[in-house]
């Protein structure tokens, strides 16, 4: 299936927005990735809301482009054609935990 991220361009390479992909925000081109699907918080344990992790995409590319504008910090984003398997809708935290 396809679907579409952004990613941040620097130069030729391009990076991830926020976590990193086995200590790097690189993301290789052509290889493919496997997500780490854990729970985690980002920010403060106490307040920050927990979610799974693993990649974020949108099979529409429309969407994905609305989504885009959300971004205000100054950045080179654009976005990435992916061919992704085993896509999940974003459910609840309780949900998300019964593979």
């Amino acid at each position: 299936m396809i679907a579409y991220r952004i990613c941040e361009r620097k130069g030729e390479k391009l990076l991830t927005l926020f976590h990193a992909i086995n200590g790097s925000r690189e993301m290789p081109v052509g290889v493919w990735i496997n997500a780490d699907v854990k729970p985690v918080r980002d920010g403060s344990k106490n307040r920050a809301k927990e979610y799974i992790s693993g990649f974020h995409c949108m099979t529409d590319i429309q969407e994905m482009r609305d989504f885009k504008r959300m971004f205000r910090k100054p950045r080179d984003l654009v976005l990435v054609e992916c061919e992704v398997e085993g896509i999940r809708g974003k459910r609840n935290i309780a949900e998300q935990m019964s593979f």
